[in-house]
């Protein structure tokens, strides 16, 4: 059946971004936020992107505001429309013509970018918009039998959708729209997020309300036309749960929010609110700064593990100063980036938590913490030990210099042996060579100490 309602999907892939292939760990943080007016003035000299500005919504508090306001926005100048080749099977190829076609590029002042692309187009019928869905989102195949998208044809070029992978990115449209950043012609280095699906938002309208067989593969996202992975009604509320916002059905609007998408379907035709333009706006900004949370988290908890592979090696001391910005960057994310009621409306409230939840970021959140503050509790223990380390070489430094001035002052040469003449053969007086012999005999003695000392201080903490 043919729907004479209008598709609306957006496909964002968060990366974080930085100058230099060979950049590892966290930069500091002014030097963070050098890198969004660099990228902006680079892709613009390409020529294929151009800056664009974002209407400030008062649907949000004022700190989220300000976090949104920190995203450069840059609009692709290329063509507007374009066809998409799909996979429907392994032996089937689909072709969907005469989508509109919107690329957006958000860049955050610490360092992570969203490539938002969006496709729309009035009269799909069900099986295109679910089989679009499900393989337009899909970055990488992540196990045998997963259908890639074949190609994109955007007027100017074909991107195939092989799986090639180029600076750790697999999908065509992605490696296409970014140019050159991603083909190392410039040198950034852009590093994809863990998923290998883009998240996707989405929105459907229909003529008649939407009913539970279209519902469930739409807002699941996961399963093309005739493969939908529905179980009994018992395990379907189960699953359900904590996925569907269900205020707002009987009036024929369902939201539903996963883990990798956010989905609205209603029925429109007059007297209905429509909420498309709800959904490509302020619904949408607010995927952005959930979606901007968990890279910033994912991005700092691969800082903490790295962090630890560092302790665990040969110098774990000079690992202080990757300590101490892992520091900084989480008391930013704390205190600028970790919006736990971004919008003021009861209903955004609701969603924003829906999908906080569906992304894990308290969990990701604490858990970094804890990592965060066990590695600062194994610096302090080292640091502790070290200095009791170095307090006990200086002790037996300092009393060995004690014995030894001592035992110099008592077997120094007196002046009688230093005035002996005669058959000495050499220009220097004969009682200075006990002198020396006593002294390089001492000195060798006090080195021995300290090393034995040394070892001692290390063995009776542990340390060797």
């Amino acid at each position: 059946m043919t729907l004479q309602g209008r598709l609306q999907t957006s496909f964002i892939v968060p990366f974080s971004f930085a100058q230099g292939r060979n950049d590892e760990g966290l930069a500091a943080l002014p030097a963070v936020a050098e890198r969004v007016p660099i990228m902006v003035a680079a892709l613009r000299a390409a020529g294929t992107w151009q800056r664009s500005g974002r209407l400030e919504s008062g649907y949000f508090h004022r700190s989220a505001r300000a976090v949104l306001g920190r995203f450069t926005w840059l609009r692709w100048t290329g063509p507007q429309t374009c066809a998409v080749v799909l996979q429907a099977d392994a032996t089937r190829e689909q072709t969907i013509p005469d989508l509109h076609l919107e690329v957006e590029l958000a860049l955050h002042a610490t360092g992570i970018g969203l490539l938002i692309t969006t496709l729309s187009r009035e009269g799909l019928c069900a099986p295109d918009v679910l089989l679009l869905n499900e393989r337009f989102r899909i970055l990488e195949q992540a196990w045998g039998g997963q259908f890639l998208p074949r190609a994109v044809d955007i007027g100017q070029t074909i991107a195939v959708f092989d799986g090639s992978q180029v600076d750790g990115w697999h999908n065509g449209w992605v490696r296409h729209l970014l140019g050159p950043l991603i083909g190392g012609v410039m040198d950034w280095r852009l590093t994809p997020h863990p998923d290998p699906r883009a998240f996707v938002h989405t929105w459907w309208g229909l003529p008649h309300p939407p009913t539970d067989a279209l519902w469930e593969p739409f807002s699941w996202v996961d399963a093309a036309p005739g493969s939908s992975a529905r179980t009994d009604d018992a395990t379907m509320a189960e699953l359900r749960r904590d996925v569907d916002y269900r205020r707002w059905w009987e009036g024929g609007t369902r939201y539903g929010i996963t883990r990798y998408s956010f989905a609205c379907m209603q029925q429109v035709g007059p007297g209905r609110f429509d909420v498309s333009r709800h959904m490509a706006g302020t619904y949408r900004d607010l995927v952005c700064l959930q979606l901007l949370r968990q890279a910033r988290l994912i991005d700092l908890e691969e800082e903490a593990s790295r962090l630890a592979r560092h302790l665990s090696g040969p110098k774990p001391h000079d690992a202080v100063d990757d300590a101490r910005r892992l520091r900084a960057h989480l008391l930013q994310y704390a205190t600028a980036q970790d919006l736990r009621m971004p919008v003021h409306q009861e209903q955004g409230i609701d969603l924003a938590d829906r999908l906080a939840r569906q992304l894990r970021l308290d969990e990701l959140h604490d858990t970094l913490h804890r990592d965060a503050e066990r590695a600062e509790r194994w610096l302090s223990e080292a640091a502790t030990n070290r200095l009791s380390h170095r307090v006990g070489q200086l002790t037996l430094v300092l009393a060995a210099v004690g014995v030894w001035a001592g035992f110099a002052g008592a077997n120094g040469p007196d002046q009688g042996l230093l005035s002996l003449q005669g058959s000495w053969p050499w220009p220097f007086a004969p009682g200075v060579v006990p002198f020396v012999l006593v002294n390089v005999a001492a000195a060798v003695i006090i080195i021995a100490a300290l090393w034995a000392g040394g070892r001692l201080v290390d063995h009776l903490r542990g340390l060797d």
